[in-house]
């Protein structure tokens, strides 16, 4: 099995992260931008999986109300007793966990570029016709 390079890799984020802002300024314009809304979904699904190194089935699984309970990393680290600098990292993400094979939870960590996509994710779905009933944030639309 090969695995991949550290440049590749990191094209591959980089591409992500220019994909996710094109299509977050193309949805805060019109929110009822199927394809933005679309091209968000898949970049930010991406990017998640690649940065917390997850299986896709478990961050697709992410449901609204595991987004809705984000806690900070920062009140974690205070319990853990990290060093001053484990505890500046962890003022940058926050943290949520989904339930992931036979049950078990999974922790996913989020940057603020990460969480500002899901949330216009979350805002923008009736604007793009997600049916309610769906508890998922990476919906398919109708």
């Amino acid at each position: 099995m090969l695995i991949p390079l550290s440049r590749d890799v990191k094209l591959l984020t980089e591409y992500l992260k220019v994909t996710i802002s094109d299509s977050k300024k193309t949805l805060e314009h019109n929110p009822s931008n199927k394809h933005a809304y679309s091209t968000l979904q898949q970049s930010l699904l991406s990017l998640i999986v690649l940065f917390n190194r997850r299986r896709c089935g478990e961050v697709s699984k992410m449901a609204l109300a595991d987004f809705y309970g984000l806690h900070s990393s920062y009140n974690l680290a205070e319990e853990l007793q990290m060093s001053k600098l484990e505890k500046e990292l962890c003022r940058c993400f926050t943290g949520l966990e989904v339930v992931g094979r036979r049950g078990w939870l999974v922790p996913i960590l989020l940057t603020a570029v990460m969480k500002d996509a899901v949330s216009l994710l979350v805002k923008c779905r009736d604007s793009v016709e997600v049916n309610p009933a769906n508890e998922y944030v990476f919906a398919c639309m109708n």
